[in-house]
């Protein structure tokens, strides 16, 4: 029988690269380039298979925050997807990663300031019913809160006044 959704206060040691992915507005699944030997040029979504235009509407960025977890039994990995990214970082991956291109011209420079926010931080993770957490398991959690009421977001230590979009709100 499996258990019941369960939270777990953990201090978040290690904040892995990359913060995002390209996604298929469609399902979410992650976009790949089609190979040379493919006779169209056009990129794929590796979940629905749609087949996606360079430069298309279809294409959406989206967060994949990947963590190294301990609480007082163990370590593990965390992977959190969307939203309660979102809402961690107070800001849309796309309104982030808009604002490395502008600002920094690159996305992946901003790793480090969310590496800074994060790392030594304790939250509280909601993870899926399971009956046997594992040492150095990796976890899909379905919403991440930070435990102090003095967190700061990113977008609040970058000082950044951007809206949300809607967009990363439906997590398939």
């Amino acid at each position: 029988m499996e258990s019941a959704p369960q939270y777990r206060e953990v201090c978040i040691s290690d904040v892995f690269a990359p913060w995002f992915y390209i996604a298929c507005a469609q399902c979410n699944g992650k976009i790949r380039n089609s190979t040379a030997s493919e006779s169209q040029p056009d990129s794929f979504c590796a979940k629905c298979g749609l087949r996606i235009p360079r430069g298309d509407a279809w294409r959406r960025v989206r967060y994949r925050l990947r963590c190294r977890v301990t609480d007082q039994q163990m370590s593990f990995y965390i992977t959190a997807f969307g939203h309660p990214v979102s809402k961690l970082l107070g800001l849309s991956a796309e309104n982030l990663h808009e604002y490395c291109l502008k600002s920094r011209g690159n996305p992946t420079s901003i790793m480090s300031d969310i590496e800074g926010i994060l790392r030594g931080n304790r939250f509280l993770l909601f993870l899926p019913p399971s009956n046997n957490l594992h040492l150095n398991q990796d976890i899909t959690v379905k919403d991440i809160l930070p435990c102090s009421s003095t967190y700061t977001t990113l977008a609040e230590s970058l000082k950044l006044q951007l809206p949300q979009t809607t967009q990363e709100f439906t997590d398939a």
